[in-house]
């Protein structure tokens, strides 16, 4: 059967023009990439890890941003109709 299903394969490469052939050839690449690290053990990353990358790319930096620390009463507005939001 395998043999058969590499026939068919060529049969339509053979019909591609090169352009596709290149995209195929791509594609072909990825599931070989792909295949290999589904063979090795995923690798999971800890929650440190994971904090320490998202902190590497600045998306934490509002937390050092010392004009956020205090809060006054003038900061903001007033909750109008609480009870409804709950």
């Amino acid at each position: 059967m395998e043999t058969a299903l590499k026939s068919q394969i060529l049969n339509k490469l053979e019909r591609l023009p090169r352009s596709r052939m290149l995209q195929v050839l791509d594609y072909i690449e990825f599931i070989l990439v792909k295949t290999r690290l589904e063979q090795n053990s995923p690798i999971e990353a800890s929650d440190k890890e994971i904090l320490r990358a998202i902190e590497a790319t600045g998306a934490l930096d509002f937390y050092y941003d010392k004009s956020q620390d205090v809060y006054t009463l003038e900061d903001g507005e007033p909750l109008r109709n609480a009870a409804i939001l709950f």
